[in-house]
């Protein structure tokens, strides 16, 4: 369990004493993924989760211009990409995707319509069905389980934000594709 917000992060804990916004916030509102950045290039992945990690420790709501920068790394087809990636991906999609639907940004629509055609159907051989393949270059298990699961937080996404998230009412067997 994170002792408070902002407490942890998937690369590294952040320090105890630091306040939300301080040590990791860069001058233009953004939130880098790691110490000693000092431009504001950005990264939707790190942004979308601090937005969850402020929302689930203030309860205040999260930086207006965090917001609205993520928002504005949405393509046009809806897809989000990592930084310097030249395509969007479904890792970054769907993480981004389920913190826009917390915060209820309409972009989160326009993410979800990018990932559902992605995902593979019945035509996909039967152990690939239902998975999400990293980005356009079709399926690598090795990509393929993160996006997944990356996805499906945007395919069922808990309003509530990631601090939320429970197994309550969850049933034990796994949907069935009917081909």
């Amino acid at each position: 369990m994170v002792p408070g917000p902002w407490r942890a992060w998937p690369w590294r804990a952040w320090p105890a004493s630091a306040p939300p916004g301080g040590a990791r916030a860069l001058p233009c509102g953004l939130t880098r993924p790691a110490f000693g950045t000092t431009t504001c290039t950005g990264d939707p992945d790190a942004t979308a989760l601090a937005i969850q990690g402020h929302n689930a420790g203030s309860g205040a709501g999260s930086s207006g211009l965090a917001q609205g920068w993520l928002v504005n790394q949405q393509r046009p087809d809806g897809g989000f990409a990592s930084p310097g990636a030249t395509e969007p991906n479904a890792v970054t999609t769907g993480r981004v995707s389920h913190t826009l639907v917390t915060v209820g940004a309409g972009a989160f629509y326009r993410a979800v319509k990018w990932l559902e055609p992605r995902q593979l159907r019945c035509a996909a051989p039967p152990e690939q069905r239902g998975a999400v393949p990293y980005d356009s270059t079709g399926f690598e298990r090795s990509t393929a389980v993160r996006a997944t699961v990356q996805a499906t937080l945007a395919f069922f996404p808990s309003l509530k934000g990631f601090a939320r998230l429970s197994a309550a009412g969850a049933k034990p067997d796994s949907p069935v594709l009917s081909c």
